[in-house]
């Protein structure tokens, strides 16, 4: 008699034991539909802004070396500082591609910056470089707007602050992206270099 209920204990508590795992992946199957793509859309994001941080520095970098070559800016205008956006003319002197206008600014065709073509999707250009070997460039971020850049062409060593204007930064170059929201006013979720 004792064996017997020594034995409908064990069996009670294996069935207690199964009952809770079968509850826990009763529970974790309503759950993870709801959970993982919360987790994965993050890291989406997240790949998106360091791609697009990673592109404003390489940016940043070719202006520097293009600047160290012909001791100018890709455009210049003495009188103040220059803010443009990565479309023609400046990403086609940068890539060095055939174009007339480009060719003035960059006689040795140097590339200066490259990277992979941009990808076309629902009809806007994404993460890369709209080529165009004999007429203008663009360069794309993760979103689909144009980075903008701004130059210190009146080489004080100082550039207005776009997130707070009036106030100076001790720059010569800043790129900035509109980040996800696609907004440049809008500065919480925008990817810049300083």
């Amino acid at each position: 008699m004792r064996k017997l209920k020594a034995l409908w204990a064990i069996i009670w508590r294996a069935s207690l034991i199964l009952a809770i795992i079968a509850g826990g992946l009763f529970a974790l199957r309503i759950l993870l539909p709801l959970i993982l793509p919360l987790m994965f859309g993050s890291a989406k994001d997240h790949g998106n802004t360091a791609r697009a941080q990673n592109t404003a520095y390489n940016l940043k970098n070719a202006i520097s070396a293009y600047f160290t070559e012909y001791r100018k800016y890709p455009l210049e205008i003495r009188k103040a500082d220059l803010t443009t956006t990565t479309g023609h003319p400046l990403l086609t002197i940068l890539v060095g591609n055939n174009d007339p206008a480009a060719m003035t600014y960059n006689p040795g065709k140097i590339a200066f910056f490259s990277g992979k073509a941009a990808r076309l999707k629902d009809g806007r250009y994404t993460r890369g470089i709209e080529y165009n070997e004999d007429g203008p460039s663009y360069l794309w971020d993760s979103w689909g707007n144009l980075y903008h850049v701004r130059l210190d062409t009146n080489h004080d060593n100082q550039i207005d602050d776009p997130e707070f204007p009036g106030q100076l930064l001790s720059h010569s170059i800043l790129v900035w992206s509109a980040g996800p929201d696609g907004n440049f006013s809008t500065w919480d979720d925008n990817v810049k270099t300083w």
